[in-house]
């Protein structure tokens, strides 16, 4: 097992907005948005990481939740 009890979580932005929730599958990463105006705003920005709530760096990847498949709306008591 590794310790990772020192580690500094990374932080996920789309764009300047700091994602408050996030978490990893098998198969990448998956977003938890509720506000449907916000999710419109994000499209096409780039997403990127940083710590302690600084961006460091925004990737050559770009948010396009209109595109992506699987992409799931759950209701935000869920």
């Amino acid at each position: 097992n590794i310790d990772v009890s020192g580690a500094i979580p990374v932080d996920i932005f789309i764009g300047d907005y700091k994602v408050p929730e996030y978490g990893g599958t098998k198969d990448g990463i998956y977003f938890k948005i509720y506000d449907d105006e916000l999710l419109k705003k994000l499209e096409g920005q780039p997403l990127g990481y940083g710590f302690q709530g600084q961006k460091v760096e925004a990737l050559d990847i770009q948010f396009r939740p209109s595109t992506l498949k699987p992409f799931k709306k759950v209701d935000k008591k869920q």
